[in-house]
């Protein structure tokens, strides 16, 4: 089953080499549409899309405990660090990577609702990434095999 492969806008090119020692290119995948001939008869054609698909919501608020947050869906979050959600108490505002996965977007907007909550509720947990990440799994879990999301 051929699937596409998108490029990120800070990707220029992905170079497939044969190995560490000796690397000789192998493919060289860029923004191109034209098909790429390889060694061995073997040819790879990238199709790419032309604009990210418009979110029918491109932002939406929740109501946490109180608090109104606003929720943003953005090409990037951090150049420092992988994230592909952070939130924003100061101004609360939860960002969440656009172009997810509707199942791992869905585990990430709880994932950050669970850091409000424990912000709000003054829990003082030391390092509850790990607690975060596991709870907001499980409710997922939990909400989607019973059909609540």
């Amino acid at each position: 089953m051929a699937q596409d492969l998108f490029l990120a806008d800070d990707v220029e090119k992905i170079i497939v080499e044969t190995d560490e020692e000796n690397p000789t290119p192998i493919v060289t995948i860029d923004r191109s549409e034209a098909p790429i001939k390889t060694d061995d008869s073997y040819r790879v054609r990238i199709q790419f899309k032309e604009q990210a698909k418009e979110r029918k919501e491109e932002r939406m608020e929740l109501k946490i405990l109180g608090s109104t947050y606003q929720v943003d869906f953005v090409n990037s979050i951090s150049q420092e660090k992988l994230q592909i959600g952070e939130t924003d108490y100061l101004n609360q505002r939860i960002k969440i990577l656009s172009g997810l996965h509707a199942d791992l977007e869905k585990v990430t907007l709880i994932h950050e609702i669970l850091h409000i909550i424990f912000d709000q509720l003054e829990f003082d947990v030391e390092n509850s990434e790990h607690l975060v990440q596991s709870l907001a799994t499980a409710l997922y879990q939990v909400f989607n095999e019973n059909k609540i999301l």
